[in-house]
């Protein structure tokens, strides 16, 4: 390994930790003496900003502003084009070395002699064109890894690497040199997601351009290839999509040789908390930070209160992050935002913390549940709900005594043992603070560090200092506001980006002079946002103001279409509204995206005021009823963890879809997105939450259309297992009426499947009935039905309900063949949840016929697969069943 490096005028000397510059001395701190070699060091490639935090701070935990502070500095000593960034990766040392080389291994060796290898032209014919014509040969990167293929056809498309041409139709296209080291970059990864920040490094490595230049190269390849041989996802980069389906979706990211293109944090696995991991690290908070985390170890209900968009939420997952290792039942977050109805705060408690709730009272359940368990459970976003907080907290504090909250609200729970802690703004430093004292202040880091996400060579300087300070000062460092102008500031500069938002911020405090000032600040810069936004753009925002939660790309585009918009104008409005930061992008695989709920009420009073709030809500609830269907046909062939992992982030939108159906009486959008809740409900042991559901439902009954969607309504009323011993012998009966005409219509649309739901449904009742002959009877029209070629999870229910029905008539011989059943199918199926059902069965099935030792065996390990699923519901039969055969075995400790 070399010692000493040269580049431009300085000479770094790893061994006497020395910079020179024109041979003198440089003064430049440890950590950013550290961070400098360490990307000298591997300048042949990019380091992850894991990579250097763990290099230069050997895994000490602290902040990435950390180390953006200290790549500022370098780039300040260096030169903005020093340390090139690739947003949301890491960085790389982009001066080329002067008589200096870093020893690598065979393996990296050889990579870069087939690199360099790859760059020119090495056909005789196309090299002797070149210099016959004196064409000067484009040395662009090595973006060509793909062995053996040098020519490749897609349709009508001829990409000949090698020769650096390409033919549409057998004619040769004429298209620049960038653009064609688009393609071949994009080729060389086709059916992958290329990132933004890998495709500038690979076309335009080391130089200063703005992403508009691959933008406009992306544009100038359809316009030769056609509208859909290239995909965005927007806010994270394109795809070659010839050869494929033509619809814009979500995409893989895909892995090069020498390093990911994109970053992924690791998945949290901690059954003890549902926290995500946090992207970004806190700007300017460590003192707020260390004293609400001082709090917290004090006082049972914390309420962290400040205005909107202040930080409220990302200092609350900071400390609950904090606190993970002091609360033996886990760290849980509460997301109130989507919640409307008060009688839905505790559900929601007890669903977030994994609690099932039984019938009845729901905060009365919640306490019970509660009441021995130590945990910390995050309230975020209660301002609309405070007084429904309010009651269900005060309940738990007085009947839970190791249970802790920490709650967000624009105002406090007024309850008598609440300790409010009070969240201003980021700091702001005075007007002619110098440049490295400037940028220690929060709000100054956060400006910064998001225009350097969208601008790889911004940095501050003396230059400029003065007016982002000013800028932080008329936002009142407020988060949010300073996010949305750091999105304008590459576009606009400074001066540009003052003029606007001055103007924009004296109309709107004009018009609201009793608003606190806090609020105008955050209502200008919402308005002022949008006002810069174009028509598309604008519609695209308001019609994503239906979402309650994060969205799939393919629910939002349907809503853009709806609106007149097509699917390339969509992800356009989309892609400018991420980088604006009104959308936000969440780095899952497919993305999901989600606007803040301050911006999804903005834009909603928007639509209100326009007179389209009734069309995006329908529109809306069209595009949950499609994404219901795609839900119901995936449960029948995915495993629990993926389907779930899939589907779960759009139960507040499906939900949200299916009340809104009910209250204008739609049937048809209602039952679809009934169906979609139910499977999520099932699989969660969420029973209460489909009892509820479903007498919501019955009221659309009346309001159906079409035999088939009664028919769907007929079969979740049907449900047996929502059937209680409260009920009355009417109720019942109607249930069995119901069940027969669900099966009856199935059978005439020739429904084979959701018949044979039906004849199961009504085979359980009849049993419940005691009513053993037509019982017998429809489980062997259910047994005709039956296909050997149906997917395990379908074979698991007509094995559990048959099942259940032979409990009910007390057959435990046929009860334990059948559980026997369930339990290979839901293992086959890969559903732990259902596995675990039919362990419980097979205990109780085992305690009906005597057989106690076998009753403990599958019970015990029926309750170690309900403890870890957290299925409290089927953990307490469970209980009860060992319990009988402890007492049959004499075992009463």
């Amino acid at each position: 390994m070399t010692h000493v490096h040269r580049f431009g005028r300085f000479e770094l000397r790893a061994l006497d930790r020395l910079l020179l510059k024109e041979g003198e001395p440089v003064t430049l701190g440890a950590r950013a003496f550290d961070v400098l070699l360490t990307l000298v060091e591997r300048h042949h490639r990019l380091v992850t900003k894991h990579e250097l935090l763990q290099e230069v701070w050997n895994g000490q935990t602290v902040g990435e502003n950390n180390l953006h502070t200290h790549v500022s500095t370098l780039r300040a000593l260096l030169g903005p084009s020093a340390i090139s960034t690739v947003p949301g990766r890491g960085y790389r040392f982009a001066m080329p070395l002067v008589n200096s080389t870093v020893a690598l291994n065979v393996g990296q060796a050889a990579e870069c002699d087939e690199a360099q290898h790859l760059q020119k032209p090495t056909n005789p014919a196309a090299k002797a064109a070149h210099d016959e014509q004196q064409i000067p040969v484009h040395e662009g990167p090595a973006i060509w890894p793909v062995d053996g293929e040098p020519v490749i056809t897609f349709g009508n498309v001829e990409i000949r690497a090698v020769e650096r041409v390409i033919y549409v139709d057998g004619k040769k296209a004429i298209i620049g040199s960038r653009a064609l080291d688009v393609l071949l970059a994009l080729v060389a990864q086709r059916g992958s997601l290329v990132t933004k920040g890998a495709l500038l490094d690979l076309v335009w490595s080391g130089m200063f351009v703005e992403e508009n230049n691959l933008q406009t190269q992306v544009s100038t390849l359809r316009k030769v290839l056609g509208p859909q041989a290239i995909v965005t996802v927007p806010g994270i980069g394109y795809r070659f999509a010839l050869g494929e389906s033509t619809e814009p979706s979500g995409a893989r990211v895909a892995s090069p040789p020498t390093a990911p293109l994109l970053e992924k944090g690791p998945e949290h696995t901690s059954r003890l908390s549902n926290l995500t991991i946090i992207s970004e690290a806190l700007c300017g908070r460590a003192q707020v930070l260390d004293d609400l985390t001082e709090w917290l170890k004090v006082h049972r209900l914390t309420t962290v209160v400040g205005a909107g968009g202040i930080g409220k939420t990302c200092l609350a997952q900071a400390v609950a992050r904090s606190a993970l290792k002091r609360f033996g039942d886990g760290v849980w977050w509460v997301d109130l935002a989507s919640i409307a109805e008060p009688s839905k705060i505790a559900v929601a408690i007890a669903h977030a913390a994994g609690v099932r709730l039984a019938e009845g009272d729901e905060t009365e359940r919640l306490v019970n549940a509660l009441a021995h368990r130590e945990m910390l459970l995050v309230l975020d976003n209660c301002e609309h709900l405070v007084q429904g907080v309010a009651g269900v907290v005060e309940a738990v504090l007085k009947h839970a005594p190791r249970v802790k909250f920490l709650a967000t609200s624009l105002e406090s729970l007024k309850l008598q043992d609440e300790h409010v802690f009070r969240l201003d703004g980021l700091a702001v430093p005075a007007r002619g603070t110098g440049l490295e004292k400037a940028k220690s202040y929060g709000s100054v880091q956060l400006l910064e560090q998001r225009v350097q996400a969208l601008d790889r060579y911004f940095v501050l300087d003396d230059g400029n200092i003065d007016k982002a300070i000013n800028l932080c000062q008329q936002l009142d460092g407020i988060a949010l506001a300073i996010e949305m102008a750091a999105a304008r500031l590459p576009s606009l500069g400074f001066d540009g980006l003052e003029a606007n938002l001055g103007q924009r911020l004296r109309l709107l405090k004009s018009n609201r002079r009793n608003a606190p000032q806090r609020q105008l600040s955050l209502h200008a810069t919402l308005h002022w946002s949008y006002s810069l936004l174009n028509a598309d753009e604008q519609a695209v925002l308001r019609c994503l103001g239906s979402f309650a939660g994060s969205f799939q790309l393919s629910a939002a585009q349907a809503l853009g279409k709806a609106s007149g918009r097509d699917n390339w104008t969509f992800l356009d409005a989309l892609s400018a509204l991420i980088d604006r930061s009104l959308v936000h992008i969440e780095q899952s695989e497919p993305p999901r995206y989600r606007m803040l709920e301050t911006t999804r009420l903005f834009v909603r009073e928007l639509s209100v005021e326009l007179g389209e709030i009734d069309f995006f809500t329908y529109q809306h609830g069209l595009a949950m009823s499609e994404l219901a269907i795609e839900v119901e046909n995936s449960y029948w062939t995915s495993p629990d963890a993926q389907w779930l992992e899939r589907f779960e982030p759009d139960y507040a939108d499906l939900e949200l879809a299916f009340e809104r159906a009910c209250a204008r009486g739609d049937a048809s959008i209602g039952g679809a997105t009934l169906e979609a809740l139910f499977r999520l409900d099932l699989l969660r042991a969420m029973q209460m939450q489909i009892q509820l559901r479903l007498k919501a439902a019955a009221k659309l009954l009346p309001c159906a259309l079409t035999v088939a969607d009664r028919a769907r309504l007929l079969l979740h009323l049907s449900y047996p297992e929502s059937t209680t011993s409260a009920m009355s012998e009417s109720e019942r009966q109607e249930r069995l009426t119901i069940s027969r005409e669900a099966g009856q219509i199935f059978s005439e649309l020739v429904d084979k499947r959701r018949q044979y739901q039906a004849l199961l449904y009504m085979a359980t009742l009849l049993s419940i009935e005691g009513t053993g002959a037509d019982a017998e009877h429809a489980i062997a029209a259910a047994r005709k039905l039956e296909d050997n070629n149906w997917p395990p999870r379908l074979r698991w229910l007509g094995a559990h309900f048959e099942g259940r029905t032979r409990a009910f008539l007390g057959d435990w011989h046929l009860y334990r063949i059948r559980s026997r059943d369930c339990l290979k199918f839901a293992e086959m199926a890969g559903s732990p949840c259902q596995a675990a059902n039919a362990r419980l069965n097979l205990a109780d099935a085992a305690l009906m016929a005597g057989d106690w030792e076998e009753s403990l065996l599958f019970g015990e390990a029926a309750i170690l697969e309900l403890e870890y699923l957290g299925l409290d519901l089927l953990l307490a039969a469970a209980r009860i069943n060992l319990c009988a055969a402890h007492l049959r075995r004499h075992n009463l400790a």
